[in-house]
């Protein structure tokens, strides 16, 4: 494995891999003809929309069917891996997980916070800095409840991952002040 999916499995290794729906869904644009462009994209968008795991794989495997004569690297979808991890979560929040948009953006707002400051006196200092940053960030609109009933979805992922970010906490340092303020985050 190479890359951040390497690092991070090596780094975490019961970390779970997504891959971004809306970047595959880009990329495949790209490579179909522009009379096909619409077909192709909303067929391709109807398998992450499945009910579940199964129906979803099913609606992959008809879509390469369907489109592999016309375009030899759909084939390629069926080989990837981290496709469909978000079936492995809660319905309310799969949409924030098949895509990696929101994580980029909120990336982005704390990288421009960050370029502001030219020098930190230390690291503890940047890691005040940076949870400041987050929780101010986590304040708004955009970074707002994405489903009605996430309390409950908080509530059923933090008891999944506590135990699993404990032990990682104890190994990384800036993790743990991650979890020690994750009054931030409300989880």
């Amino acid at each position: 494995m190479v890359g951040l999916q390497g690092a991070i499995e090596r780094s975490y290794p019961q970390a779970k891999f997504q891959r971004c729906w809306v970047h595959l869904e880009r990329n495949l644009y790209g490579y179909v003809r522009k009379a096909d462009r619409g077909d192709v994209v909303g067929e391709f968008k109807e398998i992450r929309k499945a009910k579940d795991l199964p129906a979803a794989r099913q609606k992959l495997n008809d879509f390469i069917e369907h489109w592999k004569k016309r375009y030899k690297r759909v084939e390629k979808l069926a080989e990837l891996s981290g496709f469909f991890t978000f079936y492995d979560f809660p319905e309310a929040i799969r949409s924030t997980i098949y895509t990696t948009n929101v994580i980029e953006s909120f990336n982005k707002q704390l990288k421009r916070q960050i370029d502001k400051k030219e020098q930190f006196p230390n690291e503890d200092a940047l890691d005040r800095f940076v949870m400041t940053q987050v929780a101010t960030i986590r304040t708004c609109p955009e970074y707002a409840e994405p489903a009605p009933d996430l309390p409950a979805v908080r509530t059923r992922l933090t008891q999944c991952f506590r135990k699993q970010a404990s032990s990682y906490a104890e190994e990384d340092p800036f993790l743990h002040k991650i979890i020690d303020t994750s009054h931030f985050f409300a989880i």
